[in-house]
C-alpha cells in the first residue's frame, strides 16, 4: 500500500511540476515541448508500475494485450481493471481515487490563485514586451516598462481622461487625469491595438475593461522613484 501511495504522490508532483516550470521560468518552446513529452512518459510509467504492483498483490497475471491497452488508454483501462478485479463498492472507490489523482488534484493545485495569478502575470509581461512595432510611442513605452520591471519596481502610467472613450470611476480622477498601476500582477488580458492599448484592471474590487489611446498616455514611470518618461 505504501508503494502505491508513493506512486500517486509522485504522479501529482510530476503533473504540477512540469506545468509550473515553463510558467515560472523563461523556457524555450522546444524545451517546453520536450518537458511535456517527458512528463507524459513518466506519468504513464508510474501508472504502469502501479498496475504491475496491483496484479502482484492480487496474484494475477496481466495479458500483454491489456498491458498495451493500459499504456495507450489509461483513463479507460484503469476503471475496467478495477471492475474486473474488485467488487463493485471497492471498484467505485478505486475509480474515484484514480480520477482524483490523475485529474482532479492536479487541476485543483494548478488552479490555485497563486499559480493562476503568476501565470496571468507572465502572460501580461509577454504581451507587453514581445510586441513588435516601429511606432515611437510603443518602442519608448516598452523600453521603460522593461527597465522598471528589471528594477522590480511598480509600473505607473498617467492617463488623460479628457476625450478618452473609457469611463473611469470618478473618485480616482483628479484634474482630468488618472494614475493606473500597470504592473503585471495588477492587470489582466493586456493587448496592443492600432493606436491604443487595453487591459483589465480592478477599482475597489470591481474589474473594468480599459481601452486607452496612445494619445491619452501622458507618462510611464516607476512608483518608487518616479523615474520614467513623459509623452507630453
Amino acid at each position: 500500500m505504501g508503494t502505491k501511495i508513493a506512486i500517486c504522490v509522485s504522479y501529482v508532483f510530476l503533473a504540477v511540476f512540469f506545468f509550473t516550470v515553463p510558467m515560472f521560468f523563461e523556457v524555450d518552446p522546444i524545451v517546453s515541448s520536450v518537458l511535456f513529452v517527458v512528463q507524459f512518459l513518466a506519468q504513464i510509467y508510474l501508472l504502469y508500475v502501479w498496475y504491475v504492483i496491483d496484479l502482484r498483490q492480487l496474484n494475477m497475471q496481466g495479458k500483454l494485450s491489456y498491458r498495451l491497452f493500459l499504456l495507450i488508454f489509461p483513463l479507460v483501462a484503469y476503471p475496467i481493471h478495477f471492475f474486473r478485479t474488485r467488487k463493485i463498492p471497492r471498484a467505485l472507490v478505486s475509480t474515484a481515487v484514480f480520477f482524483s489523482v490523475t485529474l482532479l488534484i492536479p487541476i485543483i493545485v494548478i488552479s490555485h490563485p497563486f499559480i493562476s495569478s503568476f501565470v496571468s502575470a507572465r502572460e501580461n509581461i509577454s504581451a507587453i514586451l514581445n510586441y513588435q512595432s516601429n511606432d515611437k510611442f510603443v518602442v519608448s513605452f516598452i523600453e521603460q516598462y522593461k527597465r522598471i520591471q528589471n528594477s522590480n519596481y511598480t509600473v505607473y502610467i498617467d492617463v488623460s481622461t479628457a476625450e478618452n472613450p473609457t469611463i473611469y470611476p470618478q473618485e480616482y480622477i483628479k484634474d482630468d487625469q488618472i494614475t493606473l498601476n500597470l504592473s503585471p500582477k495588477s492587470i489582466d488580458d493586456f493587448k496592443w491595438h492600432d493606436g491604443a492599448l487595453s487591459f483589465k484592471a480592478s477599482f475597489g474590487g470591481q474589474e473594468n475593461q480599459l481601452y486607452i489611446p496612445f494619445s491619452s498616455v501622458k507618462a510611464i514611470y516607476s512608483a518608487e522613484d518616479g523615474i520614467g518618461i513623459s509623452f507630453r
